[in-house]
């Protein structure tokens, strides 16, 4: 078996088996490919063909207010007659050292499984509510489609002020946010109050139900006026997905070089009083003192240390996290 950074010839390969993992359609497929895996981004392994692959995205995440590089994993699949090998174990690792050797401290994506990835040092630092129904409006807004990102990217850096975990959008990041979901036949809707956007919803109209994937706001009062919208337009019954403290486990981060982390926060004399334990990437095994396991650090990082790791000089401030991005 080969492992190997893709080249791209082995993009239609690729494309294959994200098919045969995801079932996504072939126009969402082909726009992510032509946008959003870059070159040198992907990794697979080879036998004969190409048995399984990972894509790293990079994105820029909202770390304790200050934006970090990371790679989110996306596109994670092996083919299934050849699943249950190990292959995706692999491929885990030899991202991390890739990761690793381009300075990324950190790595972040939104799992199939929560528990396959805890297993190599992932934890679940942000968590949603699921919520349904038909929505009152409250007669103070008017809601219209755009496809126009700069309506809703005030809305979105407003709401993000009280959060941690999220991707900092720029252009790009929300030419690829819109790019996705246009692709796949998704739609979005906008709030307005006085001409000024206040909410807006991004959603897919389904057989049953409207998926609504993303909910950004000024004021959680707009929430009732878009679903109204939606809900009365559609003949349908919305399911939200909202940020929550609590809930079910949503995205997930990992550390990929936990001292390079602390050094980058001035938090490495804490290595003085803690000691990291990984035991899958060996290098962040690091430091002395109380045991601190990896995924926990991970969290920690998002969502802040308690009394006892924050006087061992893990200073980092309680926070809320919430992040939309999936792949």
């Amino acid at each position: 078996m080969l492992t190997r950074l893709l080249a791209g010839e082995d993009m239609p390969l690729a494309k294959a088996l994200w098919k045969e993992a995801f079932g996504d359609s072939d126009s969402f497929i082909d726009w992510y490919f032509a946008n959003k895996v870059l070159p040198g981004n992907s990794v697979g392994i080879f036998d004969g063909g190409l048995l399984s692959a990972l894509h790293m995205i990079p994105y820029r995440i909202c770390v304790q207010g200050r934006p970090v590089d990371s790679m989110f994993i996306a596109g994670a699949a092996t083919a299934l007659k050849r699943r249950g090998e190990g292959l995706m174990r692999r491929l885990l690792r030899e991202s991390l050292e890739i990761m690793r050797s381009r300075g990324i401290t950190m790595t972040h994506l939104y799992p199939f499984s929560h528990g396959f990835y805890e297993k190599y040092g992932w934890a679940a630092y942000s968590f949603v509510e699921k919520i349904s129904g038909e929505g009152e409006n409250n007669g103070g807004a008017e809601i219209m489609q755009t496809r126009d990102a700069q309506l809703l990217r005030a809305v979105y850096e407003e709401m993000m002020k009280g959060y941690d975990g999220y991707v900092v959008r720029g252009k790009r990041e929300w030419d690829w946010r819109m790019g996705e979901l246009f692709s796949d036949g998704g739609r979005a809707a906008v709030a307005l109050d006085g001409g000024r956007p206040a909410a807006y919803m991004l959603y897919f109209v389904e057989e049953e139900k409207i998926n609504v994937i993303e909910t950004a706001f000024s004021d959680d009062s707009y929430i009732g006026s878009l679903v109204s919208y939606l809900t009365g337009r559609w003949r349908k019954k919305a399911q939200i997905w909202l940020p929550a403290e609590t809930g079910i486990p949503g995205a997930m981060a990992r550390v990929v070089d936990a001292r390079g982390l602390l050094r980058l926060f001035g938090l490495e004399d804490a290595l003085e009083n803690v000691r990291i334990r990984d035991g899958f990437a060996e290098w962040n095994d690091t430091g002395s003192g109380t045991e601190l396991g990896v995924g926990e650090l991970a969290r920690m990082v998002h969502t802040g240390a308690d009394g006892v790791m924050e006087r061992k000089g893990l200073r980092f401030g309680i926070q809320k996290a919430c992040i939309f991005e999936q792949y």
